[in-house]
């Protein structure tokens, strides 16, 4: 590890970052994925659609309010998964 990388952790600690999406069976490895990453401290989820999340199966916090999420972190990552329609 490298001077600087080491001072900014030193002195910045970890990102607090928070995850923008929908976490169902489809996106759930992708944030397992993101928890493994040392530098950040994943505080939670925001998720604009109701229903059933499996945020709390991963222990991260759900948001209600997409201010409230924002507000708790300095970085966001969006899971977004696009289908398109095939067409013939």
């Amino acid at each position: 590890m490298n001077a600087k990388v080491f001072l900014c952790r030193y002195f910045l600690g970890m990102i607090r970052t928070g995850v923008y999406g929908s976490i169902d069976s489809s996106t759930v490895g992708m944030v397992e994925n993101i928890l493994d990453v040392a530098e950040l401290d994943v505080v939670g989820t925001y998720s604009a659609e109701s229903g059933k999340s499996i945020a709390s199966d991963l222990h991260l916090h759900k948001f209600d309010e997409e201010g409230s999420f924002l507000n708790n972190v300095d970085a966001v990552i969006a899971i977004i998964i696009s289908f398109v329609p095939l067409t013939h």
